[in-house]
C-alpha cells in the first residue's frame, strides 16, 4: 500500500490553493476588444430575449452572458461573470491536480506535491478569467467535455449513468464548439478521429459499445443545431456563425508579411488606424519600392474614404497580396505560419495574472516574469516527453482496453488537441483576417498542456 501524503504537503498544497482565491479576489474585471461586443449583444438578448442576426462572432457566449443581466448592472454584472470565469479556472486547477495524482501516484510524493504546486502556481490556465472573452469558457467546457468521455467510454458503471456521463460530454463539447467557430472544426476533427480509431484498432472493444458513440455524436450536435434553430427563429439565418467579413483584401496582405506581435496589434485592429501611414509600416512589409508605392496610393485613397468598406479599395489590395504570395508561396504558407507558432508558446505571457492584482514593480514583477517563463520552457519541454513516449506506446501496441485505460485515452487526446490546435492557428494565419496572433487563442490548449506535461513527468520518472 503507498504511503498517505504527510500532513505538512496538504498544509502546502491547500495554503497555494488559498493564495489563488485571494489572487482571485484582488483581480480587477475588464471589457476591452470583442468583449465590449459581448456585452452589447448579451445586453440585446437580454432585452429582446431574441439573438440578433448572424456575424463572424457566434452568439452563444453572449446568449451565456445574457443570463448575468448585463442591461441592468453592467459593473455588478461584470463581477459575476468575473467570479464565474475564475471558479471555472479553479475547477481545471483541481482537476488537474486530481489528474496527477493518477498519472504519478502516491509512491512518489514529492514529485507528486512538486506538480500540484507547479498546477496551483502556473497562471497559463487563468489568464483570461479576468477579461470579457470565450475563452476561459471554451476552455473549460473542452476540457471537461472530453475528459468525462474518457471516463466514461471505458466505464463499467450501469447502463443508465454510463449514458448520461457520455451525452454530459457531447453537450460540454457542443457547447465549447459553438463559443468560437475555430473551435466547432476543432473538436468535430478530435471526435470523428477518435471513433474513426476506435472502430479501426478497437473493434471488438467497440462492438459493445456502439450505443455510447452514438449518445456521444447526437448529443454533440443537438448542441449547435438547437442554436441555430433558436437563429432561425430570431433571425430566419440557420447557423452559428456567418463568414462575411470586411475589409479582407487590406488584412489580406497584411497576411503576407511576417508581423511581431506589436506590430500586429498595430496594423491588424482598426484601433490602430491612426499609424496606418506608409512610413509607419517596417520595411519587411513590403518586397519592393513598387509595392511600397502601390500601397501608399491605395491606403491615401482608402482614407479618402474614411476607410470604409469599399469593394474597389479593396480588391486592389487583394491584388497586392496575391502578387506577394505568388512571389513568395513558401513564405505565405510554411514560413509566416511557423513564425506565428512560435510567437503563441515562446512568449512571458501570463505574468500579468500576478504582476497586475498584486501591483508588482520592478526589479519583483521581472522576477515573477522571469520565473513564469523558464516555467512555460519546463511544461513545453516536459509536453514534449509525453508526446513522445505516447507515439513510443502505439508503436508498440502497448494500449490496453482496461477500465484504467481511460487515463490514456484522455492524455492522448489532451497531446492531440495540443497539437492540432497549434496547426490549426498556425494554417488559419495564412487564410484568416489579418493572420491570427493573439495570444488568447492558444490559451483553451493550456489545461490539455499541462495533462501531457504530466505524461511527461510520469515517463521521466519511470526511467529515472
Amino acid at each position: 500500500m503507498p504511503r498517505a501524503l504527510p500532513g505538512s504537503a496538504w498544509i502546502v498544497v491547500f495554503s497555494l490553493l488559498f493564495f489563488r482565491v485571494i489572487t482571485y479576489a484582488l483581480t480587477d474585471f475588464s471589457v476591452s476588444g470583442d468583449g465590449v461586443s459581448y456585452m452589447k449583444t448579451a445586453s440585446f438578448i437580454g432585452s429582446h430575449r431574441i439573438l440578433p442576426p448572424l456575424s463572424i462572432q457566434p452568439h452563444a457566449y453572449a446568449w451565456l452572458l445574457s443570463w448575468f443581466q448585463v442591461n441592468k448592472d453592467s459593473a455588478l454584472s461584470l463581477q459575476r461573470i468575473g467570479r464565474v470565469q475564475q471558479f471555472l479556472d479553479f475547477s481545471i486547477i483541481v482537476t488537474l491536480c486530481w489528474l496527477a495524482l493518477n498519472l504519478l501516484g502516491r509512491s512518489r510524493q514529492r514529485l507528486l506535491v512538486g506538480a500540484w504546486i507547479l498546477i496551483i502556481l502556473q497562471p497559463f490556465t487563468g489568464i483570461w478569467s479576468r477579461t470579457i472573452y470565450s475563452e476561459q469558457a471554451v476552455s473549460f467546457f473542452s476540457f471537461a467535455g472530453f475528459l468525462v468521455l474518457s471516463i466514461f467510454l471505458f466505464s463499467r458503471q450501469r447502463k443508465l449513468i454510463s449514458q448520461l456521463g457520455i451525452a454530459a460530454a457531447g453537450l460540454a463539447l457542443g457547447l465549447a464548439s459553438i463559443l468560437r467557430s475555430d473551435v466547432l472544426a476543432l473538436n468535430t476533427v478530435i471526435l470523428i478521429g477518435l471513433v474513426i480509431y476506435l472502430a479501426l484498432f478497437a473493434g471488438d472493444w467497440l462492438r459493445w459499445r456502439r450505443i455510447k458513440i452514438v449518445t456521444l455524436l447526437l448529443s454533440y450536435m443537438a448542441v449547435p443545431l438547437l442554436m441555430s434553430t433558436y437563429q432561425y427563429a430570431s433571425s430566419h439565418e440557420f447557423g452559428v456563425f456567418n463568414n462575411k467579413r470586411s475589409h479582407e483584401g487590406y488584412f489580406g496582405w497584411v497576411r503576407t508579411w511576417p508581423a511581431t506581435p506589436k506590430e500586429y496589434e498595430v496594423f491588424a485592429f482598426f484601433s490602430g488606424r491612426d499609424l496606418w501611414t506608409v512610413e509607419n509600416y517596417p520595411a519587411k512589409a513590403f518586397d519592393s519600392q513598387n509595392e511600397k508605392r502601390t500601397f501608399s496610393m491605395i491606403m491615401d485613397q482608402w482614407k479618402m474614404q474614411y476607410l470604409a468598406p469599399s469593394a474597389t479599395i479593396d480588391d486592389r489590395f487583394r491584388a497586392l497580396a496575391n502578387q506577394k504570395i505568388m512571389k513568395h508561396p513558401i513564405r505565405h504558407y510554411l514560413l509566416i505560419p511557423v513564425q506565428r507558432i512560435y510567437y503563441f508558446w515562446i512568449n512571458n505571457d501570463g505574468s500579468q495574472f500576478y504582476t497586475v492584482p498584486f501591483g508588482l514593480q520592478r526589479p519583483l514583477s521581472t522576477a515573477v516574469v522571469g520565473l513564469i517563463t523558464l516555467s512555460r520552457f519546463l511544461v513545453i519541454t516536459l509536453f514534449l516527453v509525453g508526446v513522445s513516449g505516447l507515439l513510443l506506446k502505439f508503436k508498440r501496441n502497448q494500449w490496453t482496453y482496461q477500465p484504467e485505460s481511460w487515463l490514456c485515452l484522455f492524455s492522448a487526446i489532451s497531446c492531440l488537441y495540443v497539437i492540432l490546435r497549434t496547426l490549426e492557428l498556425g494554417f488559419l494565419s495564412s487564410f484568416m483576417i489579418a493572420g491570427l496572433m493573439e495570444l488568447r487563442f492558444i490559451s483553451i490548449a493550456m489545461p490539455f498542456w499541462v495533462v501531457g506535461a504530466l505524461l511527461g513527468t510520469r515517463m521521466l520518472a519511470k526511467r529515472a
